[in-house]
């Protein structure tokens, strides 16, 4: 299989231009100036952060310390903020999990699809006025604006992120000055040093959270904490999170056919290539908190010099497709705008001979449920919970009386082989227990932890695509 390193599309807008910028007032035109110029569209009046319903602020709360990509020491938060300017492209998600509206918010999917018209946006949040942030971007090369709208994830397919920064977002910093912010968050978003130097001396700022410092990776757990701490309610934050998790884990237990379930995801690309998503990437870690799994060889393709995380996945071709084959359900990415592009890889042999289609195992995202899962947050999960799991039990139905079958045989073939003579003594002297030798330190290794697993004492765990801690392991990627 013939695979190239490429950032993360979900849609086929996402493999092209970015959606047009319907209410904008800006173009999609290239500029070979090099002053920014405007960086809103058509803007309403800021308002400040409500707290209305949030318990009070926690004892000894602040000041607290922030550590962040750009401030590994920590960037340090006097007093509760009241004017927050967000930057990032999902971050008011998070923030009305914790009751806050921002004073501006981006459209993670341009102009065409404003946030505040997703379902799972309450009602509550769309009262008030924000302003809507349009960046434009500089291309590293030719040093041209260009003003098209196209997420974290720009046109010629690069990350804007700060170990990518082939195209850099521009940020008026004069204009975010003008809306005396008390703090700027950019934590989902691909914030270079510059940036950081610059927004530090309008406002503290903090900037990407995610454990491994990758930009667009961070978790909605890292992103929801951090909020937390810099609202100064940690515990609430703490709580929400509990509260989220606990909803997969209540799903997983009601439908227990999802445990273990080989899950696939990818996203079409207008011109016939498919995008395979790594299972960190935010998209992908939805189907592993339900408690299905990614096949290893995924995992194995997707891996860039042994990390993980560093892209949302690779594109490879058609001819490719029965890499994703074989797995109890296969998941397309094709949102508001990706139909035309699915509808060309469906016409294709090499789709229609795929034995999860002949099986009828695919799930397609379409508009807005692709969306909730990049936004990733505690109030698009639950909805896309209530949307997409009805829809993945039933294609898993057959995989319930599969395992139901399984646990049977193998409970008989248990039996079978118990079946033996066992003779008690209740006089007999206990036989030697190595393990207790050890815990009565008679038989332990100098030095050794008679706890310790043998062979993984001084390992390092990684955490894994549902935010848990696993055991790293080898993996190989298949010959093409």
């Amino acid at each position: 299989m013939t695979v190239r390193p490429a950032t993360r599309r979900a849609t086929a807008a996402l493999f092209t231009a970015a959606a047009v910028l319907a209410t904008a007032a800006c173009g999609g035109s290239d500029d070979d100036s090099a002053s920014p110029g405007p960086t809103a569209a058509p803007t309403v009046t800021a308002v400040p952060v409500s707290t209305e319903g949030l318990p009070p602020v926690e004892r000894g709360a602040f000041p607290v310390r922030i550590k962040h990509t750009w401030n590994q020491a920590g960037t340090v938060i006097e007093t509760e903020p009241k004017r927050v300017v967000v930057l990032g492209m999902r971050e008011q998600d998070s923030m009305i999990s914790l009751g806050l509206k921002p004073l501006t918010l981006r459209n993670y999917f341009g102009a065409a699809h404003p946030w505040l018209n997703f379902p799972w946006v309450p009602e509550s949040a769309k009262q008030g006025d924000y302003t809507v942030l349009y960046p434009p971007t500089r291309d590293s090369k030719t040093g041209k604006l260009s003003t098209v709208d196209d997420g974290p994830v720009l046109a010629n397919g690069f990350a804007q992120a700060s170990n990518t920064p082939v195209r850099k977002e521009v940020f008026d910093y004069e204009r975010i000055k003008s809306m005396n912010p008390d703090l700027i968050v950019a934590m989902f978003a691909g914030i270079v040093l510059e940036d950081y130097r610059a927004l530090s001396e309008i406002a503290p700022t903090i900037t990407m959270v995610s454990s491994d410092s990758k930009d667009y990776f961070s978790s909605w757990q890292e992103e929801v904490l951090v909020l937390g701490k810099i609202v100064g309610r940690p515990t609430y934050a703490q709580q929400q999170v509990a509260t989220m998790r606990q909803l997969f884990v209540d799903t997983e237990t009601k439908h227990p056919e999802l445990r273990n379930a080989s899950v696939a995801v990818a996203a079409p690309g207008p011109d016939g290539q498919i995008r395979i998503m790594n299972p960190y990437a935010p998209m992908s870690r939805f189907f592993t908190s339900l408690g299905m799994e990614f096949p290893g060889r995924i995992e194995a393709a997707t891996r860039y010099t042994g990390v993980s995380r560093k892209m949302y996945g690779i594109e490879s071709t058609v001819g490719n497709l029965s890499f994703l084959d074989n797995v109890d359900v296969l998941v397309w990415i094709v949102g508001h705008d990706g139909g035309e592009a699915m509808d060309k890889i469906k016409r294709t042999s090499a789709y229609q001979n795929m034995k999860v289609v002949r099986n009828k195992k695919v799930l397609e995202l379409g508009p807005d449920e692709a969306e909730a899962l990049y936004y990733s947050s505690l109030t698009s999960l639950p909805w896309a919970i209530d949307r997409l799991v009805p829809r993945i039990v039933g294609i898993l139905g057959d995989k319930a009386a599969r395992d139901r079958v399984a646990e049977e045989q193998a409970e008989r073939a248990a039996d079978a082989a118990g079946d033996l003579n066992i003779n008690y003594d209740p006089t007999a002297s206990p036989t030697s227990n190595p393990y207790q030798d050890m815990l009565n330190g008679t038989d332990a290794t100098p030095g050794a932890d008679p706890g310790a697993d043998p062979g993984t004492e001084g390992t390092e765990g990684t955490e894994g695509p549902d935010g848990t801690e696993e055991q790293p392991e080898t993996l190989e990627t298949p010959a093409p």
